[in-house]
């Protein structure tokens, strides 16, 4: 994860010359979100007969929908057509909303990285979503009270969701 590196690079370069690294992470995160989200634009990952993108919705929906649940089959294959083009519109609005709304872009990022980490094995992404909620720290404000510093409980409820699903313990990649 070339990404990772360079991003755990710019912190460590700027504590070292006194600068905060927070301006050069931010812009790496929403740099890899608008890149990702441009090169899924390809006719392998839209097709719904060769994306991985139809695999990760069903393998997600199988693992929490109960078994006894009938689906009609055009919601089935809606989703199966759908799946890759959602993909797409959530990853190229993270970068938006991080850019312009950021509160609101940690939360669908952080939503959108929860479903990839609990999508069931071999399909699941979890160390991306770890290591992508730990980087949304640098968009969230502290603020500070008889002392203390707090962050947004929702990022911590999240990201604590994203270490520890199912009894397994992840890590924190830092």
């Amino acid at each position: 994860d070339y990404w990772d590196v360079f991003a755990e690079a710019a912190v460590v370069l700027a504590v070292l010359t006194g600068r905060s690294p927070g301006p050069v992470v931010r812009a790496q995160i929403v740099v890899l979100y608008a890149t990702t989200a441009l090169y899924k634009l390809t006719f392998s990952f839209l097709s719904s007969r060769t994306s991985c993108a139809p695999i990760f919705v069903f393998t997600l929906l199988d693992s929490v929908l109960p078994a006894a649940l009938n689906v009609p089959s055009a919601v089935v294959s809606v989703l199966h057509f759908s799946a890759a083009y959602l993909t797409v519109l959530i990853e190229a609005t993270i970068p938006v909303l991080l850019v312009f709304w950021a509160e609101l872009g940690v939360a669908v990022g952080l939503l959108f990285h929860f479903l990839i980490a609990v999508t069931p094995p071999p399909n699941n992404a979890g160390g991306f979503s770890v290591s992508i909620a730990v980087k949304y720290a640098f968009f969230v404000t502290l603020t500070q009270r008889g002392g203390l510093y707090f962050v947004d409980a929702a990022l911590v409820a999240s990201s604590a969701l994203l270490g520890f699903h199912r009894g397994r313990d992840w890590a924190l990649p830092v």
